[in-house]
């Protein structure tokens, strides 16, 4: 990807940001539903809910922040340019996802039914990969429209979104190229481009940490167990979310080794991301085998751990291929 010189003077916090997001990813996928149902014991369920309220939506709110910062270019270099990037790895996991499954069904917990459900899964429903997948039409959708108008008709946009979401149910329209979820994170997508504007000396503002660092925790405990069913409450938690990290990344950025550290995670969260369900059938085999089931703190971090390591492993591997690395998305500089 690349940046013009403003976005490189905002690199940092982006490439935190997205760190953090790719940390809680693995984080979240610990949390394994099989051979063991961790999800059963209720501290395992708060993480799982609290996680959901940034750990995807940080990465169309980024998405946004950057493309707002791009250089203009037309519609279609756009579509070309998010294709490449977005699709070439989207289309290369999904059809080694089914040859896999189709080999080794013993390994995953989900089965294919058939060959042609999958397909369509893949080409309609966003498969198994469904970030990518929401993310490049989000590029379809808004690439155009954001460029041609100005901050006050995009917040009008984003809150005539948030508004409709409370009367329709983006469930029942998913089984549309998933436009579902389209609709839902756009006002996410929309509200990181407007984002552009904002000074990083307010979110190094003592009063916007403090407000930050009191806000969302307090939403956390307000509404963790009922943002989900609500359109309104689920906004309020993604935005609360996505500012907390955000805030966050400015203030890690002061430490010079968590920012190469979550740097890096950062610049490589597509690739990890693609990595994570390959990596994660390999720990929870493992992890199962080492730690003992009634012991969930332990079968956690272990499966956090072994995930993550072998991640990086396979990351460090595919870079030496170039042929690979690009069908996993991986970052060039």
């Amino acid at each position: 990807m690349r940046y013009s010189a403003e976005v490189a003077n905002y690199s940092a916090e982006v490439d935190i940001c997205k760190g953090i997001a790719i940390l809680a990813v693995v984080w979240h996928h610990s949390l394994i539903l099989y051979p063991v149902n961790l999800l059963e014991v209720r501290w395992c369920q708060y993480v799982w809910i609290i996680d959901q309220t940034f750990f995807m939506q940080i990465f169309f709110f980024i998405s946004g922040y950057l493309f707002a910062l791009s250089k203009p270019r037309s519609y279609s270099t756009i579509l070309q340019n998010k294709a490449k990037r977005l699709l070439i790895p989207y289309f290369s996991y999904e059809l080694l996802n089914l040859l896999l499954k189709l080999l080794a069904p013993s390994l995953v917990n989900r089965k294919v039914d058939s060959v042609s459900g999958y397909l369509y899964q893949m080409f309609c429903l966003g498969g198994e990969l469904w970030f990518v997948y929401v993310l490049f039409f989000l590029f379809v959708v808004w690439a155009v429209c954001l460029k041609k108008t100005n901050t006050l008709a995009q917040l009008a946009i984003a809150g005539i979104i948030i508004v409709g979401c409370n009367f329709i149910s983006t469930e029942q329209i998913n089984a549309y190229c998933l436009l579902g979820e389209v609709i839902r994170y756009s006002p996410i997508f929309i509200i990181g481009y407007v984002a552009k504007s904002v000074n990083k000396q307010i979110m190094l503002s003592n009063l916007n940490v403090a407000a930050t660092v009191i806000l969302f925790p307090t939403l956390c405990l307000l509404f963790v167990e009922t943002f989900r069913g609500n359109a309104s409450l689920w906004f309020l938690m993604s935005f609360a979310g996505c500012w907390f990290v955000w805030t966050m990344a400015c203030l890690l950025r002061k430490s010079e080794i968590v920012t190469k550290t979550l740097s890096y995670f950062g610049k490589n969260s597509l690739p990890l991301y693609w990595l994570n369900g390959f990596a994660l059938v390999l720990a929870r085999i493992a992890a199962v085998k080492i730690c003992p089931e009634d012991n969930s703190v332990l079968l956690f971090f272990c499966v956090f751990v072994l995930c993550l390591t072998t991640e990086i492993i396979m990351l460090l591997a595919v870079q030496r291929i170039p042929i690979v690395s690009t069908l996993i998305g991986c970052y060039k500089r």
